[in-house]
This record gives C-alpha cells, sequence and structure tokens, in this order.
C-alpha cells in the first residue's frame, strides 16, 4: 500500500510538472514531459529510501522483554549439528529479534586457520574474509570481551584508506583500531565465540532497521547468546568430527574390498 502510495505520488506529480512546465515556460509538451521525466526518476529513489525509514522506524520499534529474546534466539539451538545451518539459523534469529538490518557470522576457516570466513550474512555487510592480524581479532583474543564501535562505516572507510597502521603498542590502541576496522565493515558491534580457550567465531552486528540506538541490556542479551552458542559450535565441530571419521572409514573399507578383489582376480 505504501508502494502504491509513492507511486501515486510521483505519477501525480509527474502531471502537474509536465503541465506547469508546458504552459508557463512555453515549450513543447513532449519537452516538457521528457523533463518531468527526469525529474521524477531523480526524486523517486530519495523519496524511496525516505519512506522505507519512516515505515521502519514506526514498525520496528516494538521491543520484547529480555528473557523473551534470549529465548527465542537460544530455544533448540543444540540441534544443529551442522556449522553452515548453525550460522545461518543464528544470523536470523538475532535479525528477527533485534530487527537488525545487517548481521555476520564469521567461522575459523578449516583450510586455513589464520582467517575467518562469512558463514551466513543478513543485509549489506562486509563478507570479505578477516585475517587473524586484524586488530578486531586481537582485542576480542586478548579482552574476550564484545567491541563496541562509536564510528560510522564512511569514516571509518576513509580513515582506513588514509592512514595505515603499524605496530600498536598498547590495548588502548589496539581498542581504537578494532572499533575503526568493525566500523569500516559496517558492524556496530562484535562479540566473539570461544570453543576450547580458542576464539572459533565472531558475530558482528549492523544497526537496527528503526535507526533506533542500541542499549547495554542488549549487548548483555548477545553477549551471554555468545556464550551458548560456544557450546552449540562445540557439538557441530565433534559431529563433522564423525562424519570424517565415518567417510574414512568407508573409504578404507572400500580400499579393502577393492585390494580383496584385486588379489581374488589375480589368483
Amino acid at each position: 500500500l505504501l508502494f502504491i502510495a509513492l507511486v501515486a505520488c510521483v505519477c501525480s506529480g509527474l502531471f502537474i510538472l509536465k503541465e506547469v512546465i508546458s504552459q508557463w515556460v512555453g515549450i513543447s509538451e513532449a519537452m516538457a514531459q521528457g523533463i518531468a521525466i527526469a525529474l521524477a526518476i531523480g526524486l523517486y529513489g530519495p523519496l524511496k529510501t525516505g519512506l522505507s525509514r519512516f515505515t521502519n522506524h514506526l514498525l520496528f520499534q516494538h521491543s520484547q522483554s529480555p528473557e523473551t529474546i534470549f529465548t527465542n534466539l537460544s530455544e533448540d539451538i543444540m540441534r544443529f549439528l551442522d556449522i553452515k545451518k548453525l550460522a545461518e539459523e543464528v544470523t536470523n534469529r538475532i535479525a528477527q529479534n533485534l530487527s537488525l538490518d545487517r548481521i555476520g557470522f564469521y567461522s575459523r576457516s578449516r583450510t586455513n586457520s589464520y582467517l575467518f570466513e562469512a558463514l551466513a550474512c543478513v543485509g549489506r555487510l562486509r563478507k570479505k574474509q578477516i585475517h587473524q592480524s586484524k586488530q578486531l581479532i586481537q582485542y576480542l583474543e586478548h579482552t574476550k570481551d564484545f567491541l563496541v564501535t562509536p564510528h560510522a562505516q564512511a569514516e571509518a572507510a576513509r580513515y582506513l584508506r588514509g592512514k595505515p597502521f603499524f605496530a600498536l603498542q598498547s590495548m588502548k590502541e589496539v581498542k581504537k583500531q578494532a572499533e575503526i576496522e568493525l566500523a569500516a565493515m559496517g558492524g556496530v558491534a562484535a562479540f566473539p565465540v570461544f570453543a576450547k580457550d580458542a576464539l572459533r567465531a565472531l558475530l558482528i552486528t549492523g544497526r537496527k532497521k528503526s535507526d533506533a540506538a542500541w542499549n547495554e541490556e542488549e549487548f548483555q542479551i548477545l553477549k551471554s547468546f555468545a556464550h551458548h552458542l560456544s557450546l552449540a559450535l562445540g557439538n557441530a565441530d565433534y559431529a563433522e568430527e564423525i562424519r570424517r571419521f565415518h567417510e574414512k572409514l568407508s573409504l578404507s573399507e572400500r580400499d579393502g574390498s577393492a585390494g580383496a578383489l584385486i588379489g581374488a582376480v589375480d589368483h
């Protein structure tokens, strides 16, 4: 309905603008129509963006209780034994319950332990791999606590392009650089997920659909959920090890059967 109303407003404005230009400016109707169409096309994008923000601000203001949010996030999370499916389920749950426009789940790569790969993302979040050398990773590993950035994405991206960093001496400098890296990715907060005392994954959350500010209670909910998620990741890792063991066992059995067959044929 809102989209239809927007189209109706644009069409009405287009007609009125065409009539005004053709009658008062004194140019041909075809040229007036072309100018009106060009202006309508130019205004449609900003009008649509403004209307989307306005409706999001109205629709996503209602917030649930912390107990309800945590229950919705953690319910039956242990049954997901595939890491990819677990990442997709977690990102969707957090995005829905906290009304976020972007969130990413980054897991340490199995082929290269120095890289964190984006297993699941919701919204326009940078999906590139995160290297172990990034100050964001260093800060999360050292503090084992979540990080919140005060910077905007465009500001942080300009800073990273203009001022490359070298060796950082103190944890305060590491935190400052980590905040800039987090903002450049499009995130507002980063939550570490540990398994066996090692950083196994991280959640990067963006701004809310309503453009409302985060509160400390919501940060604490996700911090608690990250501890719960570490158990689910441990189960998924264990299930993956079992699957690999069965694959190796099946391969060994096939090799043994093939060897016996070859030996019988040779005999």
